[in-house]
């Protein structure tokens, strides 16, 4: 599906996760982050822009290759304002500083990341948001892994489903 690059407005409700935990060092920059992801609601579906993507139905595994997808600007480059990126990347396991995150390495082209960029699992018969990217650890680079808030995520989207359900009828909510 290819987007329309025009610039749309809308408004909605944010909804952060309950025990989302951010923990700072002397610097500011994050040293531990937990339960980092939230919902937007919007208050009207935007028309032609629903791909088919799924909740994960299982955890990240270690060393497994994934699709990272973002747009805008991607923490090295102010410049980059709509552009889109994509790139391939290795889970390398949890963060050694605690959390509840996923460390990733990089996998050609040497695109770090975003904060809230997509990381997809893929094969010929769907596609799973597994994780969304928090902002860089001490560590390294890190992303939310949604497969245990799935139930919250779930209950989140079914709550905002009765102004979907004029529009369309999923089998499962997408994010």
């Amino acid at each position: 599906m290819l987007w329309n690059t025009r610039c749309r407005e809308s408004s909605g409700k944010v909804r952060p996760h309950p025990a989302l935990d951010i923990l700072l060092d002397k610097r500011g920059l994050p040293i531990s982050i937990k339960a980092d992801l939230a919902v937007v609601e919007l208050h009207e579906p935007i028309q032609g822009t629903s791909p088919e993507i799924h909740l994960p139905a299982s955890e990240v595994n270690p060393d497994e290759i994934f699709t990272i997808v973002g747009h805008g600007h991607d923490g090295n480059n102010d410049l980059i304002i709509g552009g889109r990126r994509v790139g391939r990347k290795k889970a390398v396991g949890p963060p050694p500083s605690g959390g509840d995150g996923v460390m990733f390495a990089q996998l050609g082209a040497p695109f770090t990341s975003g904060s809230g960029d997509a990381f997809l699992r893929q094969d010929k018969a769907r596609t799973e948001l597994i994780g969304i990217t928090t902002l860089p650890l001490e560590d390294g680079f890190a992303f939310t892994s949604l497969y245990p808030y799935r139930d919250w995520l779930l209950a989140e989207l079914h709550r905002a489903a009765p102004r979907a359900r004029s529009h369309s009828k999923p089998q499962e909510p997408t994010p």
